[in-house]
């Protein structure tokens, strides 16, 4: 497997066209927005943009595509679902509903048919999807198709198979905690920055006027301090 770059971020929605990607922005839902002006600015179809859940989703899409090109795999496509068990009428008289799976990509792999989920991380393989994919491996047995999970690792992409679950428990446990840690920190950070943004505000306010009374000279020396504290002022 060839190295890559592989950074990832949790369940980044990504909307990609031309070869080119386009994200929500902070706390703003205009990423199909963005891909979509792009695509008529530059005369493409608009219905040819590829929304994927993730960035590491649109990074095996690139892979893929390029493994296409070089003719190693074929008839590559994407969200392909297929019907795992159909409905059916349980013993009670319960309608039990179809089992579907979206899949990542599927695709000829030496005329083997591929069908593939792509996770970031195998702390996304949770309880659910292990129980899909052993009944889709049950079902599609006979016809020498398994769902094939792939996962980056180190730089290159990963087949995942059972038995790896319960040795890496620890690995998903620490990346979990990182994942909280980073998050907490990262609220932390945003908290004191728009305070700053705040006080350096009130600074140059209380700064501009004439004249100011007890309680403004006081606090203009209490975010001095505050903000010499923190490096913004000398």
């Amino acid at each position: 497997m060839n190295k890559q770059n592989l950074v990832y971020a949790k369940g980044k929605q990504v909307f990609y066209i031309n070869g080119v990607s386009f994200e929500n922005s902070k706390n703003a839902r205009d990423g199909l927005t963005k891909a979509t002006n792009y695509a008529l600015e530059n005369s493409l179809n608009p219905n040819d943009i590829i929304k994927f859940d993730s960035r590491v989703e649109r990074d095996r899409f690139v892979y893929l595509s390029k493994l296409q090109e070089e003719g190693k795999i074929s008839n590559l496509t994407y969200h392909f679902v297929l019907r795992v068990q159909n409905e059916f009428t349980n013993c009670n008289g319960d309608l039990i509903p179809a089992i579907n799976y979206e899949s990542d990509f599927c695709y000829l792999d030496n005329g083997i048919k591929v069908v593939e989920d792509t996770k970031g991380s195998a702390y996304f393989i949770d309880e659910y999807f292990l129980t899909l994919k052993k009944i889709f491996d049950k079902v599609f047995k006979e016809k020498n198709i398994y769902l094939r999970v792939v996962l980056p690792s180190n730089g290159e992409w990963k087949e995942w198979k059972f038995g790896e679950v319960k040795k890496s428990q620890k690995l998903i446990k620490k990346q979990r905690e990182k994942i909280n840690e980073f998050k907490k920190a990262t609220h932390l950070r945003d908290i004191e920055q728009k305070k700053i943004d705040r006080l350096k505000v009130r600074y140059s306010v209380l700064i501009a006027k004439n004249k100011l009374n007890k309680r403004e000279r006081e606090r203009l020396e209490e975010i001095k301090n505050y903000l010499k504290e923190k490096g913004v002022l000398l």
